[in-house]
């Protein structure tokens, strides 16, 4: 039994000794990726990624990402800006559900880089801000400034230099405000870089000067060449090509001296033996560059040196070096044709595969909705319906109450005050009595006008002015005769108005001609006047005026209001608002009355009888 719980106690240490082991190496490996990241090793980091993807199994999920993203990091520096996206959009679902938030922070940079890399600026810009905002949220000065270098790089590729400028001077003061020299060289060389590309060489080799300074004293060599290489671009653009050819020797020597492959001093020099006509010079150089292994990684830097020692050989007639360097530029066009297209066949499967799953996900979402559906169908239905009969009730209801009033307005129209018929023909049997024939028989023609015309006018709903100003001269004359000229009128008519091409409703001014002659002359000791006036108004309008000097009136006890309220009613019909502007002006006790009101002119002209 001991010997058993001992044998126990040994396999468990054994293998708690093998998972320790197994992290260890795992830790070893990040960290030999991480080191080849930093040295831009592009080669050796794919080629060590490839072999751990290749090798670790798939229940390490975690380290298995990690390694994958730093294979995205050199396809990144190999320009790779298409396998980017697939591979850095395939990964970056698991870095944001496994809490891995400075990964995905770091990912996102990387992937706007390439957007931005293939044109796609929105789509750029939108990653980076969110990896910014996402940064911010960590507080990790180191993120931070990466996102906001990135940025920079975003808008610089875009060619809003100044914007650049201003990302890049925010990653400055934070990394000296951390005191963070190593973090602070590249930035202070990338600021150089852009001072340069606005014209600014001074600020441009102030930055360069201070990054080399930076990266000697924390004795970066890979940092100290690219310094002394972009001085040499300083020097060079000033006309100094001594002096950019010491800093371009000295960043080349540096690089072999350490075993570090960076072509960018190479390319540059031989670019500077060009200019100087030294075309042997040149050739070593660029051929130098192609020598190194990862020169084929970088395409855009490949192409430029194939394409310069092209223009060399033309230059020296070499007819093998032409046919040498057309032929492999040749294979450079006709392979990014077919990466092209590749990549272009992928897109479409990928874009094929969420075409389906999206159509997968709304088959489920509709069939989950299904029902609500129906019922918010069911419901509007209903309230369509509720909301047709409330209308149709309303409809109804207005029409009862129009056809009420019409009916109201036509007998009405219809009915003439009996007081008024019998002391008009008590005054015509006077006259006829009196021995008067000729002036009976014009009362008698006038009055019978008058009961033919209100006959007339109740069938119709609309008539001329002119025919309704014919019936209240009638009618005024007949009042006239009645109360033995008691009072007179005067009826004026607007010079720009045609009486006969203007209609408007009938017997519309009678009632307040009637209110004035039976209420407003009552008991009055002065001769009574009566202004009928009817102007045409700069609006369009039609103004109706009634003007009398009798004994004024009360709104509150004047019999009168009814047929106001049926006169308002009625113009209410024409669903114009001109009831608006009906309105009872009193002057005073003893001092008579105006009613006013319009009407649209617009509604009356053009009118034949």
């Amino acid at each position: 039994m001991r010997n058993l719980s001992l044998y126990l106690f040994l396999l468990l240490a054994s293998c708690s000794t093998n998972e320790s082991q197994n992290e260890l190496t795992k830790a070893t490996h990040l960290e030999r990726l991480k080191k080849f990241d930093q040295l831009s090793n592009s080669h050796a980091l794919h080629h060590l990624s490839d072999s751990l993807i290749k090798a670790t199994g798939t229940n390490d999920s975690v380290f298995l990402m990690k390694v994958n993203y730093y294979k995205g990091k050199a396809l990144l520096t190999q320009h790779k800006n298409k396998e980017v996206v697939s591979h850095y959009e395939s990964i970056l679902p698991f870095f944001n559900n496994h809490d891995l938030p400075k990964f995905s922070v770091r990912l996102r940079l990387y992937l706007a880089m390439a957007y931005a890399d293939l044109g796609e600026y929105s789509q750029a810009n939108a990653l980076g801000v969110q990896a910014k905002n996402d940064a911010l949220d960590l507080d990790d000065p180191i993120l931070i400034s990466s996102t906001l270098e990135s940025l920079s790089y975003l808008v610089y590729k875009n060619k809003d230099y100044n914007k650049a400028l201003g990302y890049m001077h925010e990653a400055e003061a934070y990394h000296r405000k951390k005191a963070n020299k190593i973090a602070l060289a590249p930035v202070l060389n990338n600021l150089g870089i852009l001072y340069r590309n606005t014209g600014n060489k001074e600020k441009a080799k102030y930055y360069h000067d201070e990054a080399l300074r930076i990266n000697m004293d924390n004795e970066d060599v890979f940092g100290v060449s690219k310094s002394h290489s972009n001085k040499g671009r300083i020097a060079e653009d000033k006309g100094n090509y001594n002096q950019a050819k010491e800093h371009y020797l000295k960043a080349i020597q540096i690089s072999e001296e350490h075993g570090i492959e960076n072509p960018i001093p190479l390319v540059n020099l031989a670019g500077l033996f060009i200019k100087a006509n030294d075309i042997e010079q040149a050739k070593f150089y660029y051929q130098t560059a192609l020598n190194q292994s990862n020169i084929k990684e970088n395409k855009v830097e490949f192409r430029n040196i194939h394409t310069a020692l092209l223009d060399i050989a033309f230059i020296e007639n070499d007819v093998f070096e032409i046919k040498k360097h057309a032929t492999i530029l040749g294979r450079l066009d006709s392979k990014a044709a077919l990466d092209e297209e590749k990549e272009r066949v992928r897109m479409l499967e990928k874009q094929e595969e969420l075409l389906y799953d999206k159509l997968e996900l709304e088959t489920k979402q509709t069939s989950a909705k299904a029902t609500q559906f129906t019922l918010f169908v069911v419901l509007i239905l209903l309230l369509m319906i509720l909301f047709y009969f409330i209308q149709r009730i309303r409809s109804m209801r207005y029409l009862n109450e129009r056809n009420a009033i019409s009916l109201e307005l036509k007998v009405l129209r219809s009915q003439m005050n009996p007081h008024f018929i019998f002391n008009a023909l008590t005054t015509i049997q006077n006259q006829v009595l009196s021995s008067t024939p000729i002036e009976s028989a014009h009362s008698i023609s006038r009055f019978a006008k008058l009961i033919r015309q209100n006959f007339e006018f109740t069938a119709k709903n609309e008539i001329t002015l002119a025919e309704d100003l014919d019936a209240l001269t009638n009618y005024l004359q007949t009042q006239q005769m009645r109360y033995g000229n008691k009072f007179e009128y005067v009826i004026s008519i607007d010079e720009n108005l045609t009486p006969t091409q203007v209609i408007i409703p009938p017997m519309l001014l009678q009632p307040f001609v009637e209110n004035a002659i039976e209420h407003g002359f009552k008991n009055i000791i002065e001769k009574g006047v009566l202004e009928v006036t009817v102007t045409k108004l700069e609006s369009g309008l039609i103004q109706f005026s009634i003007k009398d000097n009798g004994i004024g009136y009360d709104p509150i006890v004047d019999e009168s209001l009814h047929a106001t309220d049926i006169f308002k009613k009625r113009m209410r019909l024409n669903e114009t608002g001109e009831e608006n502007s009906f309105r009872v002006h009193s002057f005073g006790k003893n001092k008579g009355t105006q009613v006013l009101f319009n009407l649209y002119s617009k509604r009356y002209e053009n009118y034949t009888n």
